[in-house]
């Protein structure tokens, strides 16, 4: 009896939206962090299916402004975010200035820190019907839906908030004011505890069933001293940056990208799109061949067509192991591994590899491969 009535109690949805917002509040309340930093690996896919990979510089400050460096944060490009407004910045000046907030600030650190009337407030223009709660899992983990009832209704804007630790792990919304805007499916994944805090490092964002854009976080530091004039889009390229120089927070940035950027060939490679693969290479990339180097990027696909490729699709899946990742310098890197191709109805077949990157203006790209 004792087990039935609490396993009942488990399955009682909050009231509303904004009573799961005030728990979330209540929980941590003088707990989470107060600022937080980190470098973030950003994978975009394009128009035509390719895909880039950038290293994004990013700060939050409670409970409510976000900087995000775009690339070398001395050129001076970037976004700065409010509860209420967004200021684009290009070259160390504000290009534009729009009225519209981020909707994962007050998620991330705003409903947390502040009073809960404030968050209502930023959460207003995302159109979170809070008056629709259901329970439902995510993960395999018990959630509280905000914003449909029904678990057929993906697209009403809406937040899952995971039930024990009172955080959000996905969200659907129109990122824009205008009606026509596309709605995305946000999913934050890979929490892990910073101090009594969660910070989540993997973010997907899909639109239409296809994944838009990827964000892996390292080197995530909490209430460390960071000036206010950081937050002041006057002052972007003028306030003291917390990011400090020198190869060895370089290697931590430039290891993040050059992962993603083998994930996303691995994935290209796996559905069958082969300019996704070859887009890791520079134009003048070269391999080794059976008898001799082989030099550029249109010879190493030629290859590639005559080869694994020979049926217009690969023979057989590819993903990565073991890699390493050494920096020779700031601009250039050693990164070894072993290649897995399975599948096909063929026979496991693996190799290891030593490639050459150096960092290009579009990030970093593979300029000498040899796979065995």
């Amino acid at each position: 009896m004792i087990r039935l009535i609490l396993f009942s109690a488990l399955l009682l949805a909050p009231p509303n939206g904004r009573a799961i917002l005030e728990q979330m509040h209540a929980r941590y309340a003088g707990q989470w962090f107060s600022n937080l930093t980190f470098e973030q690996a950003t994978t975009v896919r394009k128009p035509d299916g390719g895909q880039t990979v950038t290293t994004w510089y990013e700060a939050v400050q409670a409970p409510g402004r976000l900087r995000i460096d775009i690339s070398d944060p001395a050129a001076g490009n970037g976004m700065l975010y409010t509860g209420d407004s967004t200021y684009v910045v290009r070259q160390g000046a504000v290009a534009r200035a729009e009225a519209e907030g981020n909707p994962f600030l007050p998620f991330v650190v705003g409903v947390y820190t502040q009073p809960v009337e404030r968050t209502l407030k930023e959460l207003a223009p995302w159109k979170f019907d809070l008056s629709r709660v259901r329970l439902d899992r995510f993960d395999n983990r018990p959630v509280y839906v905000v914003g449909a009832k029904s678990p057929t209704d993906l697209s009403s804007p809406q937040f899952w908030v995971d039930t024990a630790r009172l955080v959000v792990v996905r969200m659907i919304v129109r990122l824009g004011p205008e009606a026509t805007a596309k709605a995305y499916d946000i999913r934050l994944e890979k929490y892990v505890p910073v101090g009594k805090s969660w910070l989540a490092t993997h973010i997907v964002m899909q639109s239409d069933g296809v994944v838009r854009q990827t964000e892996d976080y390292s080197d995530w530091q909490i209430d460390r001293p960071l000036s206010q004039d950081l937050f002041d889009a006057s002052r972007w390229t003028t306030a003291p940056h917390w990011r400090a120089s020198g190869v060895g927070r370089d290697a931590v940035s430039a290891e993040a990208e050059i992962r993603a950027r083998l994930d996303s060939t691995a994935l290209g490679w796996n559905r069958g799109d082969l300019s996704q693969y070859m887009s890791m290479y520079t134009p003048e990339a070269s391999q080794m061949g059976r008898d001799s180097v082989e030099h550029g990027v249109d010879l190493i696909e030629r290859g590639m067509r005559a080869g694994f490729w020979r049926t217009g699709r690969p023979l057989q899946m590819l993903h990565y192991e073991s890699v390493e990742v050494r920096m020779l310098g700031n601009d250039n890197a050693l990164v070894t591994g072993k290649f897995v191709l399975t599948g096909g109805g063929r026979p496991e077949r693996t190799g290891m590899f030593t490639t050459v990157w150096t960092r290009t203006a579009n990030g970093w790209r593979m300029i000498h491969d040899h796979s065995g």
